[in-house]
């Protein structure tokens, strides 16, 4: 959390991917009204029939749910649901993915955008998404002191979407990285 407290400070100009309840957390940046980028949460594991189509879905499971540990957003999806449930917190998701290959996990949480690139590769075979949770808007963070600039790159974000721009970007990495 070092660049959060240098945007916060505004030793740096800001923090460009960051979800909207973010904002609760540094007073001295601003969000961008319109966001430019969106993470899909997945949910991984080795059980090729499992399928999950939901945050309930994960918290009723009664499996071993292994998820990045300090994301708010994440601890606010998984809270709560069925006793039986386990909740496992790893510091980095190739530690998660690590839980499902050895069996102390049966589910992982995680960004697609990140993941999903690395299934089938070395070390990372017989690993399955077994269901997109999840998309949530990400938006760009400035410090106070660009909010004439804020209010610019707002507009221009919100003319990429509407050309389309936005779109064809998501959709060249998705395809490059194998996401689709």
């Amino acid at each position: 959390m070092l660049c959060t407290l240098l945007a916060n400070r505004g030793e740096v100009d800001g923090e460009l991917v960051r979800s909207a309840m973010y904002q609760s957390f540094v007073p001295n940046l601003i969000k961008l009204e319109e966001s430019g980028l969106s993470i899909r949460w997945s949910a991984y594991s080795v059980d090729k029939q499992l399928r999950l189509q939901s945050w309930q879905h994960i918290r009723d499971s009664g499996l071993k749910v292994v998820y990045l540990a300090g994301l708010p957003y994440l601890e606010r999806k998984l809270s709560g649901g069925n006793a039986g449930t386990q909740f496992i917190k790893v510091r980095h998701w190739t530690l998660g993915l690590d839980k499902l290959k050895k069996g102390s996990g049966d589910i992982y949480v995680g960004s697609e955008e990140i993941i999903a690139a690395f299934l089938g590769g070395s070390g990372y075979e017989g690993i399955y998404r077994a269901g997109v949770i999840g998309t949530i808007p990400l938006y760009l963070f400035l410090n106070k002191k660009h909010d004439q600039l804020a209010a610019e790159l707002s507009i221009i974000i919100t003319r990429m979407k509407e050309q389309g721009q936005i779109d064809k970007i998501h959709q060249t990495i998705r395809l490059e990285k194998g996401l689709d």
